[in-house]
């Protein structure tokens, strides 16, 4: 129960503060947080991962609830002693559903807006769900390795 509260978290948090980047700012409009940093920019990406893919809204929406429906089922078969392991679910639940929500509700566009500048190294503009999502990976295969260790005998 514990990761789908999880998962409930980061889809309110992601959009929840969606809602606050299209009620307070206009698409290719930019807040400046931390100079030459961080800022929060208005975009709309109609595809995936820097924008691939897109305008294929009929394929993320028969992926994503693919995607939905095996995370759902791996929280439920989940091994109570792997909590690492259902935290990493529950964040790539949240994710994947609050970018799902965007593309039903903003015309098959995700809602990305935190513009981030690293030592010269501009990312490419993100949400919370795209943080999520990112989080979970890693920490799946922190887990995955964790559990291949276990698994192997030791030279």
């Amino acid at each position: 129960m514990i990761f789908y509260i999880v998962a409930l978290t980061i889809v309110f948090l992601d959009q929840f503060s969606k809602w606050l980047i299209v009620t307070n700012l206009d698409i290719g409009n930019s807040i400046r947080i931390i100079p030459g940093t961080l800022y929060l920019s208005s975009l709309r990406n109609p595809g995936g991962a820097f924008g691939i893919l897109a305008g294929q809204l009929g394929l993320f929406i028969i992926v994503s609830v693919a995607v939905i429906g095996v995370l759902i089922y791996l929280l439920q078969i989940k091994p109570k002693n792997m909590k690492w392991y259902g935290v990493s679910l529950a964040l790539l639940l949240g994710g994947t559903l609050g970018n799902f929500i965007d593309r039903l509700f903003h015309g098959g566009e995700v809602i990305d807006f935190v513009n981030l500048i690293l030592f010269s190294f501009r990312f490419p503009i993100f949400n919370i769900a795209d943080v999520s999502l990112n989080i979970g990976i890693i920490m799946m295969l922190v887990h995955l390795v964790k559990e291949q260790r276990k698994q192997s005998p030791q030279l």
